[in-house]
């Protein structure tokens, strides 16, 4: 493997491998339903082992890659991983926003599991990682600069604080 292919994401804690896959290319992949240990998964993609049999990606298959909160939808999926674990390669996807920032894409439990909400897809709905943030935390906002996350008493976040 080439060094030009792995990007580190910093804010993320996450190693990535520089190329986007296309929705069409990864959905028919991911299974209907959440498989037995017995049956599971995995398959090579582009020589990473990737197990297509998880709830957060049956979720994008079934309920859809649009965040039910603001609409956004999923444009691609990259491999990455923890480089503070190395673990096996994942699949995560993304959206674009209007300033073409990557958002992360993220299964939303319905009925949160501190209300006994299950960990099934019937209880599974797609969001975007902002507004599952602002869901979980209400003191969050969007930043009207960057539509990144602020907290509700500061007018930018961080990053746009530096810039102002």
């Amino acid at each position: 493997m080439k060094n030009k292919e792995i990007k580190l994401v910093a804010k993320q804690n996450m190693e990535r491998i520089d190329r986007k896959f296309e929705i069409e290319e990864i959905l028919p992949r991911i299974p209907d339903c959440l498989l037995s240990n017995k049956n599971y998964k995995r398959e090579i993609l582009d020589g990473h082992l990737i197990n297509f049999n998880s709830l957060r990606l049956i979720t994008f298959k079934l309920k859809g890659i649009t965040c039910i909160e603001c609409g956004i939808k999923g444009s691609f999926f990259v491999k990455e991983r923890f480089f503070s674990i190395g673990g096996p390669y994942h699949l995560n996807l993304y959206a674009l926003d209007e300033n073409n920032n990557e958002i992360l894409m993220t299964r939303d439990h319905i009925v949160p599991k501190f209300k006994d909400g299950k960990n099934s897809i019937d209880n599974m709905q797609t969001m975007c990682r902002i507004c599952n943030q602002l869901k979980d935390h209400p003191q969050l906002t969007i930043c009207p600069i960057c539509n990144g996350e602020k907290k509700a008493i500061e007018m930018f976040c961080k990053n746009c604080v530096a810039v102002v």
